[in-house]
């Protein structure tokens, strides 16, 4: 007898056995009664059902090849490789058919002495739909939760072929195979476990679970279902298994989809048991989440106390359509959308499903309100969701859309793959693998029919733009549709928040989540590792491989179910006191210790299940995992949980963050009391002579952002650090508590530096007025300038700061929701993609640099600039001030005002400053961002208008320098290029100009008679007047000389001051002396070497203007040669000393220094305009990147509008620089050809452009930005 023939008897014997069982009577009463009774004769009541023929292939394969080969009586079992006829089975009369006395015993080998329990799977067909992975990680859910149950994997065995269908060469050969696989997949598939303990604790040896397909649309496979039901019954009609007898209760572990639910109450129903009697089932689901699909078929039932209800039945998942107003809630709550004009919450559903009706269920929030009203948690009143939420259908078979966007080629590797090919990551694409035979009709347009799908898409995308929706999200059964019209949403539609409602670690694979980071999930589970340590307050917990929140919730499901039927008939839980036999589930909520322990225990009423909500978290997609928000809702009765920050959540870039502040703020404090008036390298940030008070005002703003960086930084160690313990310092290490305490001190000592600098300020005004009366000088009194930038600027920057201050701690409040400590537990991550504190910094590097450069635009002040002084109808003459002023006064000329105000004004539009980011943070973080951005865009605004408006002023100076005989004197510089002549160089290059307008003067002699033939007897006033200028400059130097060996070097007014004050207090506490007067001397040395410092500026001013008032006439009767000064205009000009006569040599001395002191002032100028553009290039790059540090979801007319500002100050850059390297003075000063630009034009530009170029290309094309950030990876996963 072949196979085939012995498969078709066994099945007909085993269906004509099966219906022979003994019937028992309907009333459940009297079942109960009699079970003892029955309990002797019920193993050998269960036959197979009469007419029922078994295939060769089956279930029970596996249960012989594990019981098989150790029996003793291997005669009465069938062997696993043949069904055939054994002295112990009792053939029919049809001869090919065998009748088996003992299904338990002979079919599936089982002998009588071993115990074993029996459940059922339902899980995703993996051939017949478009779902393997969703089987394989319910495969894998199935095995963890056997291993944390202490039983370890043996055998299966699967219907389905995971290798697709062969290749056939004939038609018969193809219709005996499909014969086959579909009789095979009439069975349902099985895993056996083992225990893996010890032999005298184990409630069953071996533990059956058989899988049962089901589809979206279909439901659960009947047929499988119902054999899956017998084999249970066989398995448990053995009275020895503990706690399985075939009348008791069928657990069930599913189902996975909402839509199967009905299809399952329809076979439940209908099923009997052995007595019977209505089989009574328990159906544990990790995954089924539409509360609307679950009330349609009156789940959970109410059951009669005294009475097994027929069917318990819980979802470890919350429900959908809650979860979907719970967040529309807190959208409001927030102030993201306000639900009053239009929709601004849009949902794209898959259709066909009861999962995808779940947005359209949630408008209705009349049974949510009912709850809401029982919560907690509970702030507001629930809102008519209908105005809030919009549906959209997404095309049927979107998966073929998908398919055509994915790659066929596997090995190709994915983007950041091929930008690092020597990692060994595995490729990844959102193609299906296997064709779809079974879920839905499929699509016979295979080329036309995916352009219509993504013409509907497109639609869909056009219409959630001009509608601008603020979130959009996205829900499907296959994660790979999500996943698919997440990224097509994220390139179609950049404006809008993406949400989904699940959590799955696809989204945040290292390699491919660019387009995804920022979308925000609704979950059960958040996939948050350091979950596990905050909900069960244990370390050693396992953790588990979970692949997405379905899992991790089948897990748990599986988890109790196998809890329950391991602990038999009578009770509900193991009373084993071992963990493994009563593992904790996982990631539990944060609950109160009562709570938390029953629900560890899972002692719940089965009547009254639905009392136990699961939490709902929002966490955000970042890099290395999903990121917590909130818990938007948990169970009545909870209460906040003790969160604090553990060692390992102080990341390295958090502590490299801190040690850089207070590095910075060291420096800072160091220059702070080490500048000084005559220092070489800090003079530029010494307060203690400035008589315009404009270095107080930017030494406050640099401070504040100093300080300002570190309270934000401390704040999550100071809120929320783990001082659990004997000790503060118990939990966390010394240098968490010691970085975190100096940096508080060095944020108190910038605090009393600040004020200890503006006292100082005062302190040396109030002396120089006096000196400067006492010597005659003119006094400016400039009472509402002093007001505005020494009181009231200041007093602003510092009530910002307090007021960021407050706003930011106000970010970590200790509410039921645990916002404030999840928002402390991303700051301290760095590298997580959404850490709220990582785009701060950028901004307030520019807002600290801005301060800086504004120090060094003091340069150019009326005290120690260089001095032109030039007389009436000479160049300069008119200039001169317009320059200065340009340069050094803090307000700009009312046209650039006005420029300043109506470009910022048409930007801010565009910035939409009440709601210009769709962020997933509480509203103060928004604000406080807003304000930041806002200021540095105005700051670099009136950088440009500055750069353009010194060079407006500048360019007159030079135009008339060309126009004029004193051109030529430009030529004959030496030593001058665009690189020195675009830095000045501070006091050193002070001191330079000054030593070589010297040299010039000493080689200048006014006494030689035959210099008179030069200049002319008419100038023989202004001659000797010139000499004794000149004198006199040289006695100043004399003077000069003199008091700088006299400066006290290492002095510091700040240190000074506080000395003086020190020995005052102690002098007065002793014998109430005073401090000697020497304690003044350093002051007034600084007062005195800046006095003679100013004397000789205005000394070679003086002289300039005595020699300019002389040269005109003398030019007018020495003309220069036309040709010379064409060849000097093209650059061939070749100054020959050896052919001047010694007057010609004496009018070039004269003309050398008036245009080395014209260099001088216009290095001044440039030098300014230089650090303009150097802020705005920097600035322009930190304000990018600090757009692209976190996941801010910008408007896309933000973004142009940055662009169009990033043209209009780029040609205003441009254009000063080529005006620049075209101007003839300048040429004629560099030696190069005027008109033309050469290379050092081009190399400034790339030095000042490229960055910020590159910053605004990575913002528009993420695949730059990825590009480059590829770059620097190494780095990044150093911070992590």
């Amino acid at each position: 007898m072949n196979r085939t023939a012995i498969g078709s008897v066994t099945g007909a014997v085993l269906i004509g056995a099966l219906l022979l069982r003994i019937p028992t009577p309907s009333t459940r009463s009297a079942s109960e009664g009699r079970r003892t009774q029955q309990s002797a004769t019920l193993t050998q009541s269960i036959q197979p059902k009469a007419g029922k023929e078994l295939p060769e292939d089956g279930p029970w394969k596996a249960s012989q090849d594990y019981f098989g080969p150790a029996r003793s009586d291997r005669e009465d079992c069938l062997p696993a490789e043949t069904s055939g006829n054994r002295q112990n089975v009792v053939a029919t009369q049809r001869g090919g058919r065998i009748r088996i006395n003992n299904l338990r015993d002979q079919l599936w080998c089982i002998p009588h002495d071993v115990t074993v329990q029996a459940m059922i799977a339902t899980i995703p067909d993996p051939v017949h739909t478009r779902l393997p992975l969703v089987f394989d990680r319910s495969i894998e859910a199935i095995q963890l939760a056997a291993q944390a149950m202490n039983y370890a994997p043996d055998r299966y065995w699967l219907p389905w072929n995971p290798q697709g269908e062969p290749e056939w060469n004939n038609y018969d050969s193809r219709q005996k195979a499909e014969q086959d696989i579909e009789e095979k997949e009439k069975q349902p598939g099985v895993l056996m476990f083992r225990w893996d303990g010890k032999n005298h604790e184990a409630l069953a040896q071996v533990l059956y679970v058989f899988l049962v397909a089901e589809t979206p649309t279909t439901g659960i496979n009947g047929q499988q279902f119902r054999n899956a039901v017998d084999y249970v019954q066989v398995l448990c009609s053995n009275v020895g298994a503990a706690g399985c007898a075939s009348w008791d209760r069928i657990r069930i572990f599913g189902p996975t989809f909402s839509g199967s639910l009905s299809s399952f109450i329809r076979l439940s129903s209908t099923v009997q048991n052995p007595a019977g009697e209505q089989q009574l089932f328990t159906a544990y689901s990790g995954t089924v989440s539409s509360s609307r699909a679950i009330e349609k078929q009156g789940l959970p039932y109410t059951c009669n106390p005294k009475l097994p209800c027929p069917l318990v039945f819980r979802t470890f998942v919350h429900d959908t359509e809650s979860a979907i107003r719970r967040f529309v809630l807190d959208a409001i709550n927030n102030g993201e959308i306000q639900c009053t004009q239009r929709p601004e919450i849009a949902i794209l559903t898959e259709t066909n499903t009861a999962y995808g009706s779940a947005p359209e269920n949630a408008k209705s929030p009349r049974e949510f309100m009912k709850k809401q009203a029982q919560s907690e948690i509970a702030e507001a009143p629930v809102p008519d969701t209908e105005k809030c939420l919009t549906n959209f259908l997404y095309p049927r078979e979107i998966s073929s859309l998908r398919n055509a966007y994915s790659s066929p080629e596997g090995g190709k590797g994915t983007q950041a793959g091929n930008a690092a090919s020597q990692q060994p990551y595995l490729s990844f694409n959102l193609r299906d693998e296997n064709p779809n035979t079974n879920d839905e009709p499929p699509d016979f347009s295979q080329q036309q029919g995916p352009v219509s799908k993504e013409a509907t898409l497109m639609k869909i995308a056009a219409e959630l733009h001009n509608q601008h929706y603020k979130y959009i999200g996205v829900i499907g059964t296959n994660i790979l549709d999500v996943m698919f019209l997440s990224s097509f949403l994220r390139k179609s539609y950049p404006d809008a928040r993406l949400f989904v409602i699940n959590s799955d670690l696809l989204f945040e694979r290292d390699l491919d989540n660019v387009p995804y980071i920022g979308t925000v999930a609704l979950s059960t589970y958040p996939l948050v590792t350091r979950n596990l340590d905050w909900s069960t307050h244990r370390l050693d917990q396992q953790r588990l491989p979970f692949a997405d929140q379905y899992e991790e919730g089948q897990y748990n499901a599986a988890v109790l179910t196998m809890q329950e039927m391991l602990a038999g008939p009578d009770s509900i839980v193991s009373s084993t006191p071992d963990r493994l036999m009563n593992p904790v589930p996982y990631e539990l909520p944060p609950l109160t210790e009562s709570s938390r322990q029953r629900d560890l225990n899972l002692k719940f009423d089965p009547v009254n299940q639905s009392k136990l909500t699961p939490p709902l978290w929002l966490s955000v997609v970042g890099t290395g995992g999903y990121w917590p928000i909130k818990i938007l809702y948990q169970e009545k009765g909870a209460s906040p949980a003790s969160y604090s920050l553990a060692q390992q959540d102080f990341s390295p870039g958090w502590r490299s963050a801190i040690a850089l502040f207070v590095v910075m703020a060291f420096f800072a404090l160091a220059v702070l009391f080490k500048a000084s008036p005559i220092s070489h390298f800090l003079r530029d940030f010494s307060a203690a002579f400035d008589r315009s008070g404009q270095r107080l005002l930017f030494l406050h703003l640099c401070i504040a952002c100093l300080f300002l960086g570190l309270m934000m930084l401390v704040a999550p160690v100071c809120l929320y650090g783990d001082t659990s313990g004997p000790h503060p310092w118990s939990k966390l290490s010394w240098y968490v508590w010691s970085m975190t305490g100096t940096a508080l001190v060095f944020a108190f000592l910038l605090l009393l530096a600040a004020v200890f600098a503006h006292i100082n300020y005062l302190r040396h005004k109030r002396w120089l007025e006096k000196q400067m009366e006492q010597d005659g000088l003119r006094l400016e009194n400039h009472v509402w300038r002093e007001r505005f930038l020494v009181w009231l600027m200041p007093a602003g920057w510092w009530l910002g700061t307090c007021a960021g201050v407050v706003a930011w701690w106000r970010l970590f409040p200790y509410d039921n929701y645990y916002y404030g400590f999840f928002f402390a537990y991303r700051v301290v991550h760095f590298a997580s993609g959404v850490s709220p504190i990582v785009p701060m910094f950028p901004l307030l590097l520019a807002i600290f640099l801005w301060g800086v450069f504004e120090m060094l635009r003091l340069r150019m002040d009326d005290q120690f600039r260089p001095r032109l002084n030039a007389p009436n109808f000479f160049p300069g003459h008119y200039a001169e001030v317009p320059v200065v002023q340009s340069v050094s006064r803090f307000l700009l000329e009312r046209k650039y005002v006005l420029a300043f105000l109506l470009i910022f004004l048409l930007w801010l539009p565009f910035f939409n400053p009440v709601h210009p980011f769709e962020l997933f943070e509480h509203y103060s973080f928004g604000r406080l961002f807003e304000v930041m951005f806002c200021a540095v865009m105005a700051m670099m605004l009136s950088s440009a208008c500055r750069l353009n408006q010194a060079w407006e002023k500048l360019r007159p100076l030079l135009q008339e320098l060309e126009r004029s005989r004193l051109r030529m004197a430009f030529t004959r510089l030496k030593g001058f290029g665009w690189s020195p002549i675009w830095k000045h160089g501070g006091q050193e290059g002070d001191w330079i100009n000054i030593a070589r307008s010297l040299e010039t003067i000493d080689g200048i002699s006014i006494s030689n008679a035959k210099n008179q033939e030069v200049f002319g007897a008419e100038h023989k006033t202004e001659m000797s007047q010139i000499g004794k200028d000149i004198e006199e400059i040289r006695q100043k130097r004399q003077n000069l000389r003199t008091e700088l060996k006299q400066l006290p070097y290492g002095y510091s007014p700040l240190l000074h001051d506080l000395a003086c004050c020190m020995h005052r207090i102690v002098s007065r506490k002793h014998d109430g002396a005073q401090p000697p007067e020497s304690n003044q001397s350093p002051v007034k040395a600084v007062y005195r070497f800046q006095k003679e410092f100013a004397g000789i500026q205005q000394g070679f001013a003086t002289l300039v203007n005595r020699m300019a008032g002389v040269l005109p006439s003398v030019w007018e009767k020495n003309p220069v040669e036309l040709q010379a000064d064409a060849d000097v205009v093209e650059g061939k000009a070749t100054v020959q000393h050896e052919h001047l006569t010694d007057q010609e040599l004496e009018l070039q001395r004269w003309e050398n220094y008036i245009a080395l002191r014209f260099v001088a002032f216009i290095r001044g100028a440039l030098a300014y305009m230089r650090h303009a553009m150097i802020f705005l290039g920097l600035s322009f790059s930190l304000v990018l990147i600090s757009l692209n540090l976190y996941s801010f979801e910008p408007h896309q007319t933000l973004l142009w509008s940055f662009t169009a500002l990033f043209v209009v100050i780029g040609a205003v850059i441009m254009r000063v620089l080529m005006q620049v390297h075209r101007d003839h003075i300048l040429s004629r000063i560099t030696d190069t050809k005027p008109n033309e630009v050469g290379w050092e034009f081009y190399l400034r530009m790339v030095s000042v452009g490229v960055v910020p170029l590159l910053t605004l290309l990575a913002t528009h094309f993420p695949s730059i930005g990825r590009g480059l950030l590829s770059l620097f990876q190494p780095s990044l996963e150093a911070l992590k």
